[in-house]
């Protein structure tokens, strides 16, 4: 048995949905759930992962794991154990010694004007 047969966290994911504010401003906010209750990992990124993906207005936290292709993008925000994450990165096969491949996701959180 793998780690991937019993993923120990659950997570949410909801596009990020534009619309017209008032005064023609815009606002974004969740849309209607892509998923509820996915089997996930949730790992701290490494140092070395931290320097590829932090940029101004960005600050890359942590990545998750999925048994298949979540099929999040950078338009969708994850919901891990009550803290809500942007998402940085399309899922990408990672292979994992002991794990066979999982699909890895980068989330954070955007501070500059890149968010939502």
């Amino acid at each position: 048995m793998s780690l991937l047969d019993d993923l120990p966290h659950l997570c949410d994911a909801y596009p990020l949905v534009t619309s017209q504010g008032d005064y023609l401003g815009s606002q974004t906010a969740r849309g209607t759930a892509t998923f509820t209750g996915r089997d996930c990992w949730h790992q701290p990124l490494t140092s070395r992962e931290v320097a590829e993906y932090q940029k101004p207005g960005i600050e890359a936290t942590g990545k998750l794991y999925f048994a298949f292709d979540p099929g999040l993008d950078e338009r969708h925000v994850v919901v891990v154990g009550g803290t809500e994450y942007d998402v940085l990165s399309r899922p990408m096969p990672d292979c994992m010694a002991g794990m066979s491949a999982a699909w890895k996701v980068v989330i954070g959180h955007k501070t500059g004007e890149d968010a939502g």
